[in-house]
């Protein structure tokens, strides 16, 4: 049954080199997570990704770090053991032991790819906000904790509407200063980069934003980055999540991959890379605007930031891969340096990500329309449009058939594609607006464009992602990427549970029997499916683990409820979950237990109780299944009102629960090596 939010991720960077040292990124560990993931960094310089259930006992102890730093080395010795060997290959630590022998001796030794402090070239980092004084407060804290030899930070406060940035920046500056604040009164993204340009004291000039909390060696790793050729203009870094605790921050985290990526690269114009057909016009292949670092006088000759660009402007977005590839166009390369890390708070709340990705869809498509008007680029874009139809059609073959986006994640995707149909008109009307207008530095006439053509975009945002359109319409459409692999996947299950001993003594109830009786087909809005069988035939289920597990479900979640008696069993197959109640029959009753985390409470333990029915087969996705035979009044008991559609119902919404109370054995961990029974 859903859960309403997902369990949250704790998030940490441990560095492996001699002793393991795990550190929190902004939360502390505690037993309100269920996984613990980290960046694994060797020197400093990060590896990859590694993660490890928690158990809540664990998590809560005073040794909690050290015990979970141990379970992730472990697991980073197994999943990033080639990197780590090359990394101390390079670094002349000697293979003549054990993997982890290996990282304790190599405390000793020199970092062959750490940048020497000599390198360190004067940088102006510059902050660009608009009425965000308690992240911005948060983002300055870790500037002034930056490694690193001469900087000076400057904040850029745009179009501000009260004092509360200027008094915060005033009281800082009074106790460092390096910090220097300066207002740009003209609204947008691209207006308050190009005033950091203007004013920015050297000639390299690293932007973040004041949702970012930047790493101690930061600009040690842009400063290596810009100094890995001589015709580097820009340097992008990683863009790690620095929380994980709800649905929309790792559905981020999995969308934009901002972090995916632990090599260095080097990007020239003349390349051509396979995974990215478009290239250069390939969003985030570079980094993103969080986190990169620019030659002043390289990004002035070429005229700054496209203020039709951006946030702010009409089109929402894409300056920051606009001026990427205008550098390469004038002959400039671009570095991408890991060690340049930075952790991004992502948007938490579903409204608020969706008008993002909107307004990522109108800024690419907004920029694409650029491009093809520009008589520089459009050449090449002519040349990119076949091979890049070619690759997305692959990918929407491949997410058809493998079902890889799931219809609890559709909300989330479709804001960006309306976007990207609305973006080009955005970006033509204004462009036909300001090219009327001066574009001196009076401007007033510029704003005042933007500030006309803004509410047109904005209501269009509102109007896609509100509530109604994005949890019911946009679902639907997303239909077709999904349905297919989720009916076969399905089929699959039911085939391979066939030749189990449990064939014959489940049935299908919860969300997937109410999509039956009601739409006749999935719900929209779910990613899981909901199974039941009786208490009598455990055993057969923990015997058809196996025939699952051969059919590619793999092992996700175990319950077990406050007795200590397992519940249910969770699997997990392309991002649905496939989920197996174990119910208890009392008198004229069936008992279940259901558990999860609601909103930001302590993990409940509900237990429900339905009436005991005979089960019947029916017909459904190409199979034969088994169900209550009064299913109605199983979906009466449990939903109530269950023929109105309710995308917000929560497992804690169940109208068949007689008793909730917290959940003292939250550990969902499932391995082959944890016990049945």
């Amino acid at each position: 049954m859903t859960r309403g939010p997902v369990e949250p991720v704790w998030v940490g960077e441990l560095e492996i080199v001699g002793e393991p040292r795990l550190r929190a990124v902004v939360d502390g560990l505690d037993d309100r997570y269920g996984r613990a993931r980290a960046l694994v960094r060797l020197h400093g310089v990060p590896l990859g990704f590694v993660s490890v259930a928690l158990d809540r006992g664990v998590a809560a102890a005073p040794d909690a770090l050290a015990t979970v730093g141990g379970d992730l080395l472990r697991a980073a010795c197994t999943e990033l053991a080639a990197p780590i060997e090359a990394h101390l290959g390079r670094d002349g630590v000697v293979d003549d032991g054990t993997l982890a022998a290996r990282l304790l001796r190599a405390g000793d030794a020199s970092c062959a790819e750490s940048p020497a402090s000599s390198e360190e070239p004067p940088v102006s980092v510059v902050v660009c906000t608009r009425d965000r004084p308690e992240q911005l407060e948060a983002c300055l804290g870790r500037l002034a904790d930056l490694r690193y030899g001469t900087f000076d930070v400057l904040v850029v406060d745009n179009a501000p509407r009260d004092d509360r940035t200027e008094s915060l920046v005033g009281k800082l500056a009074a106790a460092d200063d390096r910090l220097r604040y300066v207002v740009e009164p003209r609204p947008g993204l691209s207006h308050a980069r190009n005033r950091g340009l203007a004013e920015a004291t050297f000639d390299l000039v690293a932007f973040t934003d004041d949702d970012v909390l930047v790493d101690e060696g930061w600009l040690r790793g842009l400063a290596a980055g810009h100094g890995r050729a001589p015709d580097v203009v820009c340097v992008t870094g990683m863009i790690a999540s620095a929380a994980l605790s709800s649905r929309p921050e790792q559905y981020f985290d999995r969308h934009a991959r901002w972090a995916a990526v632990t090599e260095p690269r080097l990007f020239e114009l003349r390349q051509r890379w396979p995974q990215a057909p478009s290239y250069p016009f390939s969003p985030a292949i570079f980094g993103a605007g969080a986190n990169f670092a620019l030659d002043r006088r390289a990004a002035l000759e070429i005229g700054g930031f496209d203020v039709l660009l951006g946030a702010g402007a009409p089109a929402g977005g894409a300056e920051d891969i606009d001026m990427f590839v205008r550098l390469l166009f004038a002959g400039g390369r671009i570095a991408y340096e890991p060690s340049a890390l930075v952790w991004h708070a992502h948007r938490t709340g579903q409204r608020e990500l969706s008008r993002q990705l909107y307004s990522w869809g109108t800024g690419l498509s907004a920029y694409l329309t650029k491009c093809v008007a520009d008589p520089a680029t459009r050449p090449l874009v002519r040349r990119r449009v076949v091979p890049s139809l070619v690759h997305l059609a692959r990918l929407w073959r491949r997410a058809a058939s493998a079902g890889t986006l799931s219809a609890g994640e559709a909300p989330f995707a479709l804001p960006e594609v309306a976007g990207f149909l609305v973006g080009p008109v955005l970006y033509l009307r204004s462009r036909r607006a300001t090219s009327r207008l001066s574009e001196a530095y009076a401007g007033s006439d510029v704003r005042g464009v933007g500030e006309r053509l803004r509410p047109l975009a904005v209501r269009a945002a509102e109007a896609l992602v509100a509530l109604p359109l994005v949890d019911r319409v946009l679902p639907v459409l997303a239909r077709p990427l999904w349905l297919p692999g989720f009916r076969r996947d399905l089929q699959r299950l039911h085939d391979a549970l066939a030749a189990s001993e449990l064939a014959g003594r489940y049935w299908l109830w919860g969300g997937l029997l109410l999509s039956w009786a009601r739409d006749g087909g999935p719900l929209h809005y779910t990613d899981d499916v909901d199974f039941a069988l009786r208490l009598e035939d455990r055993e057969r289920l923990y015997e058809a683990v196996s025939h699952l597990e051969a059919a590619g479900f793999r092992r996700h979640a175990l319950y077990r409820n406050n007795a200590g008696e397992i519940c249910e069993l969770v699997f997990e197959r392309r991002g649905v979950r496939y989920e197996f109640f174990v119910l208890e029959a009392t008198g004229d009753e069936l008992v279940y237990y259901t558990h999860g985390w609601p909103r930001s409470d302590p993990p409940v333990e509900l237990e429900g109780r339905i009436p005991r029915q005979e089960l019947v087969e029916f017909d459904f996705m190409g199979r034969r299944w088994l169900k209550a035979a009064d299913h109605e009044r199983e979906l009466d008991v449990i939903y109530g009102d269950w023929r109105t559609p309710d995308p917000d119902w929560y497992f804690t919404d169940d109208h068949a629960v007689q008793l909730t109370t917290p959940w003292v054995e939250a550990v969902t961990e499932w391995t082959s090596s944890t016990p049945l029974g």
